[in-house]
């Protein structure tokens, strides 16, 4: 554990530095301490070792790393070939392409209607938008990104976000899903607006409850 540890610290420090991030930077951007990334960088957490998966969670994005490379740095999964590594990262390009397509193509039929606002706020970590941007002319500066891999950075988080709201998530659910039914009868657009209008009275003044609790 203390040479995964020790592995695991020059290994973040490493992706910190390339970032030009300092440590008291990054604990305030993802409230952790000071003190506490440092003794991860320099493997001296003793028994406790690495970071949990919840702790790399919040370390992976503003680093700019790989999520399932860093679990692996960090002994949470085996470490893959580099063979491996290329065929995964060759069919997550593939699957990524193929992701924002699907959406650009939903979005023709209805440029206007709203992405979700979690959606929303993803794409706006990647590229410029405005208030103006409507959901077509949004997926088309994706699409026409030069850089692929911001592009696939950006289908990526929004795959990722969309799987987390489409779990449970109603309000994803009826923004999304066109092919809504109530007792086998279709729910139109206006008919899933309305449903959202009512279900936001009906929790109008609650808190989400804090799922790490």
């Amino acid at each position: 554990m203390f040479k995964i540890a020790e592995s695991f610290g020059q290994y973040l420090r490493g992706l910190r530095k390339k970032k030009g991030l300092t440590l008291k930077e990054l604990g305030k951007e993802i409230g952790l301490s000071y003190s506490y990334l440092s003794q991860l960088e320099r493997g001296e957490r003793g028994i406790q070792g690495v970071p949990s998966p919840e702790i790399l969670k919040l370390l992976y994005k503003p680093l700019g790393a790989d999520l399932i490379e860093m679990m692996e740095e960090a002994g949470h999964l085996p470490k893959k070939s580099k063979a491996e590594v290329q065929a995964m990262n060759e069919e997550q390009n593939t699957y990524l392409e193929e992701y924002i397509d699907w959406i650009y193509k939903g979005a023709l039929a209805n440029p206007d209607d709203p992405i979700p606002p979690q959606i929303r706020e993803v794409i706006e970590n990647h590229i410029e938008v405005s208030e103006e941007d409507n959901k077509i002319s949004i997926l088309t500066k994706i699409k026409n990104l030069k850089d692929s891999i911001t592009k696939s950075q950006i289908a990526n988080d929004m795959w990722m976000a969309a799987y987390e709201l489409s779990e449970d998530e109603l309000e994803y659910i009826l923004s999304t899903n066109e092919d809504l039914t109530y007792k086998r009868i279709p729910l139109s657009a206006n008919d899933r607006k309305l449903l959202t209008i009512f279900l936001d009275a009906l929790t109008d003044g609650r808190i989400a409850p804090n799922k790490s609790e």
